[in-house]
């Protein structure tokens, strides 16, 4: 059987264009589980599908630095913009920064598609040599796989950039937080900054180290279901409906636990 190219085609740039399309219409099947609806104006890389903050989790975390206070703030490491589009939507105004001009190419369109665009500023660079200074915020998300070392990276200090990196870069933000993989060695936790772990739909996603929040605090506005409870036991919260109960068993040092559904397991450090 053999199969002629239509007139008028102009070589083979249209069946890259046709195979360009399929591959996204993949990866937007793929990355309906994160990002829900938005997926399918979204654009993605398979890197980006993979790595990228699910959409719930990423809001969460949104409104919690809008209940902060920031109201600028710059994204490292920011891939496709999973995240900047959550902080665009809670109404935060984003730098936007990555190495990867495909991750930055896929961030300005999702940006565009999502009407968010005004708000996020999407800059191709190494993001060591970004200046923050100004931002009400600083968001770290390191790269956490690396081909070269066949997956996932276990080593904090193997991330790109790595975390004793990010830690440096939090301390000179007024708030600031980074997001690492949930089962770092916890000597590795910088002792000024409170941990949170975060699960969505009962899994544990991924961890975040807060700088300028005041440890220990519960945040005005965390997202909490009818039945699980938000803050550590003995703490006062402001969200109607919440009931503490026992933390769940501890290791190292590791004070009090939070849960709540969709969102998190808490230390202050």
């Amino acid at each position: 059987m053999s199969w002629r190219q239509p007139q008028g085609c102009g070589g083979s740039t249209p069946l890259r264009l046709v195979s360009a399309a399929l591959g996204q219409a993949r990866l937007r099947q793929r990355a309906a589980a994160k990002f829900g609806a938005d997926a399918g104006r979204m654009y993605f890389t398979p890197n980006g599908v993979e790595q990228s903050t699910r959409a719930t989790v990423a809001a969460h975390r949104a409104r919690r630095l809008a209940a902060l206070g920031v109201r600028t703030l710059a994204d490292l490491c920011c891939g496709i913009g999973g995240d900047a589009i959550a902080l665009a939507r809670a109404g935060i105004r984003v730098l936007a920064v990555d190495r990867d001009p495909l991750a930055c190419a896929a961030a300005r369109a999702n940006a565009e598609a999502l009407g968010l665009a005004e708000l996020i500023e999407v800059r191709c660079a190494d993001v060591t040599e970004v200046d923050t200074a100004g931002y009400d915020a600083v968001f770290v998300d390191p790269a956490r796989r690396s081909k070269a070392r066949g997956g996932r990276i276990f080593d904090p200090e193997a991330y790109s950039p790595p975390l004793s990196w990010a830690v440096e870069a939090a301390r000179k933000a007024p708030v600031a937080a980074l997001k690492i993989a949930p089962g770092v060695p916890h000597e590795a936790l910088p002792e000024d900054a409170e941990t949170e772990w975060i699960s969505d739909g009962g899994d544990v996603k991924e961890a975040v180290v807060w700088f300028g929040t005041g440890a220990g605090a519960c945040p005005a506005r965390c997202p909490v279901a009818a039945a699980p409870p938000c803050c550590p036991r003995g703490t006062r919260c402001s969200v109607p409906g919440c009931r503490t109960r026992p933390p769940a068993t501890t290791r190292h040092r590791r004070r009090s636990a939070r849960s709540a559904t969709g969102c998190t397991s808490r230390t202050g450090r």
